[in-house]
C-alpha cells in the first residue's frame, strides 16, 4: 500500500506501537516515577524529543513533512486525543497518545477530535494511508471511498491537506533523496540549485497565506 506521506526514498511507518514501547522501557529506567511522558520528550533541546521523532522516522504523523525539511525545532509533539477529553492528565499525555507532527499541522489540529465512531479510522500507522492519496501532482486527496465521511473530510480540511504547501513539501522531500541519490551524482548541483529555488516559493507560498 502507496503511502502519500512518503517519497520513494522514505521508510514507511511500521510498528509505532512496538518502538513506543522499547523507548518507555528505556524511560522508565531513567525516570522510574515519571507519568506525564509529555513533559519529558516536549523539550526542544532534549535527547528525549529526538528518540520519540525516530519512532516517526523523523516524519510528521499527518502530512509526512520531514526532518530533513525542517528543524527539528520546528516539529512538535501532538495531543491525538486533546488533553481536554481526559479526567486524568497522565493519560492525556502518556506515550500512546502522543504523536509526532510538525508545527502547522501540530497548530491547524490544536483540540480537534474526531467522533467516537470514527476512532479507528485515524490510526496513523495502518489507516491513514487509505483515508488519504497523493496524485499525479502531489496534492494529497481523499480515497474516493472516504470522500463522503463527514470526519475524513473534516480532518482533511482542518489540517489543510489539500493545500499547496503540503504539495512542495512533498516535492522537496523527494529532491533531498535524488541529491543524496548517487545515480543523480551528475546533475548534483543542479538538483541542490533547485531545491533552494523551490524553498523561496514554498516561503513566499508561507508568508501570503498567514
Amino acid at each position: 500500500m502507496n503511502d502519500y506521506r512518503c517519497t520513494r526514498y522514505c521508510l514507511h511507518l511500521c510498528d509505532i506501537n512496538l518502538k513506543k514501547n522499547i523507548f518507555l522501557k528505556n524511560f522508565n529506567q531513567i525516570h522510574p516515577n515519571a507519568k506525564n511522558h509529555y513533559s519529558y520528550i516536549k523539550e526542544r533541546k532534549g535527547k528525549l524529543k529526538g528518540e520519540f521523532l525516530s519512532i516517526y522516522n523523523n516524519k510528521c504523523a499527518y502530512c509526512g513533512n520531514s526532518i530533513k525539511n525542517l528543524s527539528i525545532d520546528l516539529f512538535e509533539i501532538d495531543h491525538f486525543i486533546p488533553k481536554e477529553r481526559f479526567t486524568n492528565s497522565n493519560d492525556a499525555n502518556n506515550i500512546f497518545n502522543l504523536v509526532a507532527s510538525c508545527h502547522v499541522c501540530n497548530r491547524l489540529k490544536s483540540n480537534y477530535d474526531i467522533t467516537e465512531s470514527n476512532k479507528n479510522l485515524f490510526d496513523v500507522e495502518t489507516s491513514l494511508p487509505k483515508l488519504f492519496k497523493r496524485d499525479e501532482n502531489y496534492y494529497i486527496k481523499i480515497n474516493n471511498e472516504y470522500k463522503s465521511n463527514a470526519d475524513v473530510v473534516s480532518f482533511y480540511e482542518h489540517l489543510h491537506l489539500g493545500y499547496q504547501t503540503k504539495r512542495i513539501d512533498f516535492v522537496l522531500m523527494e529532491l533531498n533523496g535524488m541529491i543524496d541519490d548517487h545515480k543523480y551524482y551528475k546533475i548534483r548541483d543542479q538538483l541542490i540549485a533547485l531545491y533552494k529555488e523551490i524553498v523561496d516559493k514554498r516561503n513566499l507560498i508561507s508568508s501570503f497565506s498567514q
